[in-house]
């Protein structure tokens, strides 16, 4: 006796059973997530070495994906990018990977990715990001988020001095100019 393969049914309200379309449901998530992912390795290769800390490209990808993700596919993309470098891909700055950049002088600044994205992610969620003052200044409490988060683990390792006058200094003018090009950036690809 041959078995015959089985029609697609519906449920009784016509709706197809969940099974049949939650696959495709993942698709965009995890495109999403793949794209960020390279858009963090991308911006991580726009360096400018100024200490023990590169100057990189690197948060205004983690607020673009805050402010367009949400605080949920944000942090999602941000973990999935932190499993990659501790699996020896060189998606870091300078092409580095490994456990060990994690607990270095910018683990507190990767550390920061995070906690960065799931603010601008919630504060976007609540529409903070309608108006172009709040997009900037969104974008300003995500890089504060980086910088203090860099600050406290970069002054276990060296003096809080030195943390404060290499790893936070250097970058106030030119995190204050990237808070305002992704909000202008988020504001048009938004509309």
């Amino acid at each position: 006796m041959t078995s015959q393969p089985q029609p697609l049914t519906t449920s009784h309200a016509g709706v197809m059973p969940a099974a049949h379309y939650a696959a495709p449901s993942l698709i965009k998530p995890l495109f999403l997530i793949l794209m960020g992912t390279l858009l963090l390795t991308c911006s991580s290769r726009i360096m400018l070495p100024i200490g023990p800390v590169p100057a990189t490209m690197q948060t205004c990808a983690v607020l673009l994906i805050g402010a367009l993700y949400g605080a949920r596919l944000g942090a999602l993309t941000i973990l999935t990018y932190f499993a990659e470098a501790l699996s020896g891909l060189p998606v870091l700055a300078g092409g580095l990977s490994g456990f060990l950049c994690f607990l270095g002088p910018t683990g507190g600044y990767l550390a920061g990715f995070l906690f960065s994205v799931l603010l601008v992610g919630w504060l976007a969620d609540n529409g903070s990001i309608k108006t172009g003052t709040g997009a900037f200044f969104t974008m300003l409490a995500g890089h504060t988020v980086i910088l203090f988060s860099g600050f406290i683990w970069l002054g276990t390792l060296i003096t809080w001095k030195k943390a404060a006058l290499l790893g936070v200094m250097p970058f106030l003018t030119v995190d204050f100019f990237k808070s305002l090009f992704i909000a202008a950036t988020v504001r048009l690809i938004r509309k």
